[in-house]
């Protein structure tokens, strides 16, 4: 195992403990988006808690809706909503699924090529069609979880102000979600959280 994925899964582990399994499913949520930041994608969309498509990000001649599954079996079951939500005009549905058991890396999956049911990290693989961008996403993951772990050690809300400006040449709106509020709260039951790329 690199060292890189070591220090990884010691930082998923620690988030997990700190945060438990639904907190810390909303963080990744938020890293995979810096991820796909950090390889020059812009963010078009982020939806915590609830809404789809968990993340929507784009670059010149390519645009993914994403629907993120933190897989703490050595399974997933997807439904039917599952692989709808991720229909929007434009834009490429994928399945971003990680599971912390088996090492801190994404397997992407074209919903095109994905059926309902329970499946296997392997069954994913065999669906994928996206090695290349998989692999881009997998070799960034290390140095973001890295740059923003202090910030997702305070939660998603914490880690989601990560996404500024300066961040993204985009401005970003965060007008409707209170984050003070979320971080001081006990749970992870806040409002609709929605940001759109604005012009």
């Amino acid at each position: 195992m690199k060292t890189d994925e070591i220090e990884s899964i010691g930082k998923l582990e620690k988030l997990m403990a700190r945060h438990g399994e639904r907190g810390f499913g909303f963080i990744l949520q938020v890293l995979l988006a810096l991820t796909f930041h950090r390889i020059g994608f812009q963010i078009d969309a982020l939806n915590m808690p609830s809404g789809h498509p968990d993340i929507a990000v784009s670059k010149v001649n390519e645009r993914y809706a994403i629907e993120v599954k933190t897989c703490y079996d050595l399974d997933v079951v997807f439904q039917k909503r599952d692989l709808n939500g991720v229909k929007r005009e434009g834009y490429l549905g994928i399945v971003a699924a990680m599971f912390p058991r088996l090492g801190p890396t994404w397997c992407l999956c074209d919903v095109r090529h994905l059926s309902t049911g329970r499946k296997t990290r392997d069954d994913l693989k065999r669906g994928s069609q996206l090695e290349k961008l998989e692999n881009e996403i997998n070799t960034a993951f290390p140095e973001v979880l890295r740059k923003y772990f202090l910030s997702a050690t305070r939660g998603a809300g914490a880690l989601a102000k990560e996404i500024s400006p300066s961040e993204n040449p985009q401005r970003l709106d965060f007008s409707t979600f209170d984050f003070e509020k979320w971080r001081r709260g006990k749970g992870f039951e806040p409002p609709m959280c929605l940001f759109y790329r604005t012009n």
